[in-house]
């Protein structure tokens, strides 16, 4: 039988000065919840049983008078450049705070929940969304609004929901009325190559760190593309929670929760494929389901779903999700349920995951 840790379904924030004194080791650490604990009001803060950290409620969705308060998504950062600012979505439409999570102002009605706004990597005052058939900027400080291109040749585009600004800062991957796929660079303001679909069903979009694209068919895994939209590779049988990262040699790596693959290396794996040759590893991470979490860095990003978000200064969103495990004499796949914590080098940040397996009592 299935067992749930029911999670909040608020938003808390970790504070960076708070993480340092936390639990920051690779072992395996128990969930200790209490199930008897009130949450406090918006901008108080508890400490977590098991990590030591300090955990602020910035949100009150109730209160706010909407039905949820979240982030957009896993795959793309809700941090500014500077983390000096950060979005949530309000329902549909989208809230700025500040770096401790203070509400500061809603944003332009056209800038909703369907316009996926993206971050400028270089200035921390920018952000770029769709509107129909254009790619805008806004800048959050003066309000300015502006047009960067219009796809004149089309009626809407799309990053279809999952897709980032890509790791270079200057180029996106859209579908120009949900049919035609394309690389656009800002910089040199112009469109690249066209891959037509010819109306095939598809999940998703990415942008990969060396500026490829991959698309998730519906019923057809992940295809892989070059920057000019000519196929590369099949890298899996099946779509998934995934994202893109480099490898600690510079490879580029898809992150892929496998629990669809009708052919999987192991059951319910976190599974590393690398682009260059589709070649799957398991990398020390058996039979984890992960419900929720997220990790960007400048130069990294690894995410899973929505629960630990480490900002790129060492703090983190943290939205208290659910992990389960199943009995495998009764299940057929057999998920653990423990904990996703988080370290810290002086070179860059890493993600570390740890999972038992064990049977239901």
């Amino acid at each position: 039988m299935t067992r749930f840790l029911r999670g909040l379904t608020l938003l808390w924030t970790a504070l960076a000065t708070a993480i340092f004194a936390a639990v920051v080791d690779t072992g395996v650490h128990l969930p200790n919840p209490d199930y008897s604990y009130r949450p406090p009001s918006v901008g108080g803060s508890y400490t977590d049983n098991t990590f030591g950290t300090s955990i602020k409620r910035i949100s009150d969705a109730l209160g706010a008078g909407v039905t949820f308060i979240t982030g957009e998504y896993s795959t793309m950062t809700p941090f500014n450049n500077d983390n000096s600012r950060f979005l949530l979505v309000h329902f549909s439409y989208f809230g700025l705070h500040d770096s401790s999570g203070n509400f500061l102002k809603n944003l332009p009605g056209e800038i909703n929940a369907s316009s996926e706004p993206r971050w400028s990597r270089s200035d921390a005052n920018v952000l770029y969304y769709n509107s129909g058939n254009q790619l805008k900027r806004y800048n959050v400080s003066t309000g300015a609004t502006s047009a960067v291109h219009t796809f004149s040749e089309y009626s809407s585009i799309t990053g279809k929901g999952e897709s980032d600004i890509c790791f270079d800062g200057n180029h996106f991957v859209f579908a120009g009325d949900n049919r035609y796929v394309f690389v656009y660079e800002i910089s040199t303001d112009s469109k690249g190559p066209v891959f037509d679909t010819g109306g095939r069903g598809f999940d998703s979009l990415y942008i990969t760190p060396n500026d490829n694209v991959s698309i998730t068919w519906l019923g057809g895994g992940v295809e892989l593309f070059n920057r000019n939209m000519n196929s590369l590779r099949q890298l899996t049988r099946a779509g998934g929670h995934m994202d893109y990262t480099r490898d600690t040699n510079g490879d580029e790596v898809l992150i892929w929760a496998n629990s669809n693959d009708p052919s999987p290396v192991c059951d319910n794996g976190i599974v590393k494929v690398r682009l260059s040759d589709g070649n799957q590893d398991v990398p020390a991470l058996p039979r984890l389901e992960p419900r929720s979490s997220y990790f960007r860095d400048r130069q990294q990003r690894l995410s899973f779903r929505r629960n630990v978000r480490p900002r790129r200064s060492g703090s983190r969103v943290v939205r208290m999700g659910a992990l389960h495990k199943r009995d495998p004499q009764s299940e057929a796949r057999w998920q653990p349920g423990r904990e996703i914590g988080t370290s810290q080098e002086p070179a860059a940040r890493q993600l570390q995951l740890r999972a038992t397996c064990q049977r239901q009592p």
